[in-house]
């Protein structure tokens, strides 16, 4: 059990271990330990992001070809609303 909560967690087993012995003597069970993103994990998530920047890319050209240019503009605003609360 111990070693799969850690590989969900992406944590070696002995970090997991003492993340919660440390988090016992500190009564703070029940919060998950902190995670670390592996090369892999970077590399995959720069994967994505340049897929993502690509299909924005498509997106957006398509609602300006379609003068939605009102709704770009929403969508840019959202985007930037949603960004400002998860960087608070």
């Amino acid at each position: 059990m111990i070693e799969k909560a850690a590989a969900r967690h992406g944590v070696p087993t002995g970090k997991l271990v003492r993340s919660g012995a440390v988090a016992a003597t500190e009564e703070r069970i029940g919060e998950p330990p902190p995670s670390t993103l592996t090369g892999g994990h970077a590399a995959l998530i720069e994967e994505i992001y340049r897929y993502v920047y690509i299909l924005a890319t498509l997106k957006r050209e398509d609602l300006l070809y379609d003068s939605r240019g009102e709704d770009l503009r929403h969508i840019v605003n959202e985007a930037r609303r949603t960004i400002e609360g998860v960087s608070k």
